[in-house]
């Protein structure tokens, strides 16, 4: 891994993480890919919460009316974009990671390393409205969107947790 001042810039945003160690604990920030990898797949279960929500609103609807038609395709993309904000509100409100961010081990967390709130998640997701807000990812050296700078947030690796010195089993050399 690749460690950075903050005076420096991240010349290959593919390949390798950003390491900072500048503050007490050891930081690593995602890089481009993992960002993609986090929209792609929290984008999919978003989808798939919306077409599940569409059938069960046109089934319910179809019972007591005969003509469905609902060829307004606007309205359902402005819908999947709701759905997809509100999914991410939610699920960052309640664990501070969405779907994708669990599957690669990210946690999205305060500037001062805390964990967010509602509050936080509402901000992030009002952020990512925001037109071509990702260009944070290449103009900043520490990588961070404006979904990220606004809140004061930051998406940080996860850390494992270690084992307690109870749950260690030492084997007896005699």
């Amino acid at each position: 891994m690749k460690k950075l001042k903050d005076d420096e810039l991240d010349e290959n945003l593919w390949d390798e993480p950003i390491v900072s160690s500048t503050q007490e604990d050891l930081v690593i920030t995602p890089r481009v890919i993992d960002r993609f990898i986090h929209l792609l797949i929290d984008s999919i279960a978003a989808f798939i919460l919306y077409w599940i929500g569409y059938m069960l609103f046109l089934l319910g609807y179809s019972l007591f009316n005969q003509n469905v038609n609902f060829e307004d395709n606007t309205i359902n993309v402005i819908n999947l974009l709701i759905t997809y904000i509100i999914m991410t509100i939610l699920s960052e409100g309640a664990t501070g990671r969405t779907l994708g961010k669990v599957l690669t081990n990210y946690t999205v967390l305060q500037e001062n390393n805390e964990p967010i709130n509602f509050t936080h998640a509402f901000l992030r997701g009002i952020c990512k409205l925001i037109p071509f807000g990702f260009f944070g990812l290449f103009l900043r050296t520490d990588q961070r969107m404006i979904h990220d700078v606004l809140p004061k947030t930051k998406l940080v690796l996860s850390k494992p947790k270690l084992p307690s010195q109870d749950d260690v089993i030492f084997d007896d050399p005699a």
